[in-house]
């Protein structure tokens, strides 16, 4: 289970291997049989199926199914190393205390294998079950049922997601503003944050930037950038990414460098202060030289827009009673957004004429609401925000 992890560095891929899990994951295996027949004078074979649990995974029997994921190209998209390297590196850790690994040793008594013993110990499978030697001519294992701290394990060799932070500028309240380039990626890769994703999903990744794209290239999602010259970002012309290639995050591929075409080059975001600096996604139009165009952003409202995901409708779209879709939530939303921003109208009717066609433009899809349903909605709480008329003296 710990050489799993490091090598394919995901739940699944563990759980796999988990011997309980194993030992209750059941499926048909065909075999023959010869079952007594004449009250037991005679027997007759007979072919079938048996249920039977799967069997303990080892070391060695991990290496035959990294063999036949590599040739069947299934092997995870979170794949780091191979078996082998994950086993160096495990032992690696291990001979210098990075983790400690509890084990029976040779008397049956649970102990922690010392340091100074991890250079001499060679791994063997003895009962379908991996033990500890320290030559492979010893009568007795060294350490059997060996154990290690799974917290630990993921300390050290983590466990790259989609992280919540990533998203933040897509995901914060409210539509005004601006998103980095590859933090917009991320939040179509996570479906706004509701799927657990791999940050190494190149497949997702190509998918979601395939879905972003196509919007850019047409103007219908404007993005921004600063030039190189320097001064305040500008919206870059929406035909220059027609076509364009995009790298995966930090992972500009020798191609791309030295190709004739312009590409993107991703960064995921971390915060404002890694962003302001140099960890931003950033447009290369000529093969050398700087980047043209640093610090992409997208228009927030233009991709919330414009992406909709299909299981996020009904809870975007279609609230409200039983029948009655609504987007009062969004209206509401968009409203306090305002008042944070210092855009509120000076009068209920004014702020409900400027939400109506704020919903008509920012969320076409969307169920229109009047600027009488908004003014019946909101005066409450318009009037409890207005600041209230000074006292004449």
């Amino acid at each position: 289970m710990a050489l799993a992890w490091i090598a394919w560095r995901n739940t699944k891929s563990v759980r796999d291997h988990c011997a309980e899990y194993r030992e209750n994951w059941f499926h048909w295996v065909p075999g023959s049989w010869n079952v007594p027949t004449s009250d037991g004078t005679s027997f007759e074979r007979i072919d079938g199926y048996e249920l039977k649990s799967l069997r303990h995974s080892t070391t060695v029997r991990l290496a035959f199914v990294e063999a036949y994921l590599v040739s069947s190209r299934s092997l995870p998209v979170t794949t780091q190393m191979t078996v082998s390297k994950a086993e160096k590196q495990l032992f690696a850790a291990l001979a210098a205390g990075r983790i400690v690994a509890i084990a029976k040793d040779a008397t049956g008594n649970v102990v922690d294998i010392p340091q100074r013993e991890w250079p001499y110990l060679q791994l063997f499978e003895e009962q379908e079950r991996d033990v500890l030697k320290r030559d492979a001519l010893d009568r007795e294992a060294a350490f059997s049922e060996i154990k290690l701290p799974r917290d630990d394990l993921k300390k050290v060799w983590e466990e790259y997601l989609i992280e919540p932070y990533m998203i933040e500028p897509m995901t914060r309240a409210g539509t005004a503003g601006y998103a980095p380039f590859c933090s917009a990626v991320h939040w179509i890769m996570t479906e706004a944050g509701k799927k657990v994703q791999h940050l190494e999903d190149s497949q997702l990744w190509k998918a979601s930037v395939e879905r972003l794209l196509p919007l850019m290239s047409t103007g219908e999602v404007q993005i921004i950038g600063t030039p190189s010259s320097g001064g305040a970002p500008k919206v870059i012309e929406p035909q220059i990414f027609a076509g364009i290639l995009v790298s995966e995050p930090m992972r500009d591929s020798f191609e791309m460098i030295t190709g004739d075409k312009p590409w993107i080059s991703c960064i995921p975001y971390v915060d404002e202060e890694h962003w302001n600096n140099d960890f931003n996604d950033q447009l290369y139009l000529h093969r050398s030289g700087p980047a043209s165009w640093t610090h992409l952003q997208v228009k927030k409202s233009d991709v919330l827009r414009e992406v909709i995901f299909e299981q996020l409708k009904a809870s975007i779209y279609e609230t409200g009673a039983p029948g009655r879709p609504t987007s009062m939530h969004l209206v509401r939303e968009e409203f306090r957004a305002r008042y944070g921003r210092g855009e509120s109208a000076a009068s209920i009717t004014q702020e409900a004429n400027a939400l109506a066609e704020w919903l008509r433009k920012a969320h076409p899809r969307a169920v229109a609401v009047t600027p009488k349903t908004i003014k019946n909605q909101l005066s409450g709480e318009f009037r409890m925000r207005s600041p209230k008329p000074k006292k004449k003296i």
